[in-house]
């Protein structure tokens, strides 16, 4: 729901980071294209951030003839 945070858990394998990129890219979208036009955080607890799957992904969109401006801040703690 807009205005919460959600925890995603499941086991090894089953789609989470690819559920949680979808939503990154699909919340992004203007409103006239189905989306919300608005932004969203997502915090990655693994080892690194999957920014080449996050890329496919997108160009889904843009493949689709939408214009996309993704936003993506990385910040990483040892």
């Amino acid at each position: 729901p807009c205005g919460s945070i959600t925890e995603i858990v499941g086991e090894c394998g089953s789609a989470k980071t690819q559920i949680c990129l979808q939503l990154l890219v699909s919340v992004q979208i203007a409103p006239r294209n189905g989306g919300l036009g608005a932004s969203s955080v997502y915090i990655f607890t693994e080892s690194y951030f999957p920014s080449r799957r996050l890329q496919q992904i997108a160009k889904g969109f843009t493949g689709a003839g939408m214009n996309l401006n993704i936003r993506v801040r990385v910040r990483v703690r040892a």
